[in-house]
């Protein structure tokens, strides 16, 4: 963006944080302006690890104007002549020489008395945010779809899971008459106490109420998706909330197919755990 006889460009990069984390890169010239860069950018973003880099260069090839402090160049000169005179040293000093000391010849740069300079770099900042912002925008309506694609995956899971789950306390009351049978041989099996065993084992095994949960947070978890608020986080702690589900499922219900879905579930899980690790 142009500002006098410079441009002004301004380039942000941002990655995933859970929190926001604003760094300015400025030349020295433009310290003043670092403070007001870093709230607009707070005042636009919510999350990420941004670092917002500065830079400048004269229009058309144009070099910075020289300034020589003559005042400085004659009193040089002045001292120097005294000092070979006290020394009986007969020296020649060139023009060269003394602008050479500090302080006597320098570039005149950018200044930020220049009215315009403050208000021509927060107009590019912004411009270089709303990019930013497009692009994130962008970003996550891709992973809008890859979210739900992969929800509407867990959620076939969770259906198989409850047509499964009845079968678990069978499943157990089966094994466990297979096994007595085993042990006990030719003395008759105490049927009641198989199923006394049964239905205790069912009680333990009972997973209708982690099902229930699992589904009401795949619900919350699409509604959140439809908010035009930053959702990261809340996506994020429905997440845990489901992984917590999933695995006392995994761990209450002792049946091996269950328990291949189980992993199955946990495995997409942390997909989806990772694609909202991007989301603000």
């Amino acid at each position: 963006m142009a500002c006098g006889d410079y441009n002004i460009t301004i380039e942000i990069k941002s990655v995933n944080s859970r929190f926001l984390e604003v760094n300015t890169r400025f030349p020295r010239q433009f310290a003043a302006c670092e403070d007001d860069a870093k709230k607009q950018v707070q005042a636009l973003l919510k999350r990420g690890k941004v670092d917002i880099y500065l830079s400048y260069e004269y229009k058309n090839g144009k070099r910075p104007p020289i300034s020589i402090d003559k005042q400085a160049a004659i009193a040089y000169y002045n001292e120097l002549r005294d000092l070979c005179d006290l020394c009986g040293i007969s020296e020649n000093l060139s023009l060269l020489q003394i602008c050479s000391f500090p302080n006597v010849m320098q570039t005149v740069d950018i200044s930020m008395e220049d009215e315009d300079l403050p208000k021509t770099v927060l107009a590019c900042l912004h411009a270089a945010a709303d990019s930013l912002i497009n692009l994130r925008q962008q970003e996550g309506e891709r992973l809008k779809v890859d979210l739900l694609q992969r929800v509407d995956y867990l959620e076939k899971l969770v259906a198989q899971i409850t047509v499964l789950a009845p079968q678990v306390a069978a499943d157990y009351r089966d094994k466990l008459i297979e096994r007595m049978t085993k042990v006990l041989q030719e003395v008759p099996i105490d049927e009641a106490r198989i199923l006394q065993e049964a239905a205790i084992f069912a009680d333990k095994s009972d997973i209708a109420e982690e099902l229930t949960r699992l589904g009401s947070h795949i619900e919350q978890f699409r509604e959140t998706m439809t908010s035009n608020e930053p959702i990261g986080r809340t996506l994020d702690f429905i997440v845990q909330e489901m992984n917590r589900e999933v695995n006392t499922i995994g761990s209450k219900a002792n049946f091996t197919a269950i328990t291949k879905l189980v992993i199955e579930a946990k495995s997409e899980l942390e997909k989806v755990r990772e694609q909202v690790q991007n989301l603000e």
